[in-house]
Order: C-alpha cells, then sequence, then structure tokens
C-alpha cells in the first residue's frame, strides 16, 4: 500500500515536472518569436507595428534578459521628443550597464541637437563628458558641447573643443561635422580664406558620398560667392 501510494506521488511530481518544463518551453519559444518580430520589423517603415510589438513583448516578459534592449528601442522609436527624452532619461537611471547608459546620454544630447535647443545641449553634453569618459561617444559629447558655444557665439571657446575632438581622426560618429564646424571656425578667427577654400575642397573628397561632402560643397559656393567669384559659385551651387 505505501509502495503504491509513493509510486502515484511519483507519478504526480513526474506529471508536475513535465508541465513546467514544457510550459517553460512554450513561454521561450513565444519570447523568441516575438523578438523575431521586432527585429524583422527594425527594416520596415511601419512603426506602429513594431511600438505594438515592443509593449507586448515589455508586459509579457518584464523579467527577461532582452528587456533593457528592448526599452532602449522603445525610446528610439519613439516619435514625440519629449516622451523620448523621459524614456531615455529612465533608463539611463536606472540602468547598471555603462553602455546602455552612456548610450541613452547621446540620444539625449542628439534629441536637443536636432530641436537646436542650444542652453539644453550644452548642459547635457556637459554630463557626458564627465560621466563618460571612456565611452564611444566622448568626443561626440565633446562636439555637442562645441556646437552649443557656437550657436550661443563664443566661437573661441567652440574652436578649442572642436580641435580636440578633430585630433581623434573618424573614431566617433560626429567626427565629419565636427572637421566641418572646426574649419568654419579657423577661417572665422583667423580671417584665412585662402585656407578655408582649400579645406572644403579637401573636406569634399574626403567625406564623399557621406551627405557632408554636399554640406562641404555648398559652403564652398557661398565662399566663392563672398569672394565675388561668381562662376565658380554658380558652378558648385547647380
Amino acid at each position: 500500500m505505501a509502495r503504491l501510494s509513493l509510486l502515484k506521488k511519483f507519478k504526480v511530481s513526474a506529471a508536475v515536472i513535465l508541465f513546467i518544463l514544457v510550459s517553460s518551453a512554450i513561454t521561450a519559444e513565444t519570447e523568441k518569436t516575438l523578438l523575431d518580430d521586432i527585429r524583422r520589423l527594425e527594416q520596415s517603415d511601419d512603426n506602429s507595428e513594431i511600438i505594438q510589438k515592443i509593449s507586448e513583448f515589455k508586459k509579457k516578459y518584464p523579467k527577461s534578459n532582452e528587456y533593457e534592449k528592448i526599452s532602449i528601442l522603445e525610446a528610439d522609436y519613439t516619435v514625440s521628443s519629449k516622451s523620448a527624452l523621459e524614456k531615455y532619461r529612465q533608463i539611463e537611471k536606472t540602468s547598471s550597464n555603462y553602455d546602455a547608459k552612456s548610450y541613452c546620454r547621446f540620444k539625449i544630447c542628439t534629441i536637443y541637437y536636432l530641436l537646436s535647443s542650444w542652453e539644453n545641449l550644452k548642459r547635457e553634453s556637459d554630463i557626458g563628458i564627465t560621466l563618460y569618459a571612456k565611452s564611444k561617444f566622448f568626443y561626440d559629447f565633446h562636439f555637442f558641447k562645441a556646437k552649443s558655444f557656437f550657436h550661443i557665439q563664443q566661437f573661441k571657446e567652440s574652436f578649442e573643443i572642436c580641435s580636440v575632438c578633430v585630433e581623434q581622426g573618424p573614431k566617433f560618429y560626429f567626427y565629419p561635422e565636427a572637421q566641418i564646424l572646426h574649419n568654419y571656425l579657423e577661417q572665422k578667427l583667423s580671417g584665412n580664406s585662402a585656407k578655408y577654400t582649400e579645406n572644403l575642397i579637401k573636406d569634399n573628397n574626403h567625406f564623399m558620398d557621406t551627405g557632408i561632402d554636399l554640406s562641404s560643397l555648398f559652403l564652398l559656393a557661398k565662399q566663392y560667392e563672398y569672394q565675388k567669384k561668381f562662376n565658380f559659385a554658380f558652378s558648385i551651387y547647380t
């Protein structure tokens, strides 16, 4: 009798274990499927669908190892700049991952850069420089600070920071923009227009097919226009 009772308990325990294993496998598969859907939607233009999938994932799997990455992706796809800033700040505040924190700080600065909010950009980039000296975005934070100084017309300070940036070479995201800004400020402070023209031609060749080459061409056309070399200016504008 005791043996029969023990056998029944064993069968029940085995059934429970099997149920747990099967449930875990189904959950893992469902989580993977949802993650695959999100990754696939990253390649599409349907922001609403990916936001929906991200929201579904965060509700279903709050303890997932991928939760923070998905939260960052949600912030990346958030259209409202105010909401995106809140999301990035929250992740930066709560994350223990240095790279994730520095990325969120970079995105906060990028938003203020795109909004042309120069005082905010100066403050936020200062925080980035202070907290993330070992981040791959370290010199991007310097560029943001230089840009903010430029737009509040503190050109000498902007040039000094830009000089630090461009010495690093193409090791950071905003290097091309930093190089263009550095050359412009050098000309503005020194008055050496011949060197500036030479640098613009060099930048156009160096940054070919990056989009920055068009910026350097536009500035070159303006430079020729200021010099009253209208034929050259017209040709480049065309």
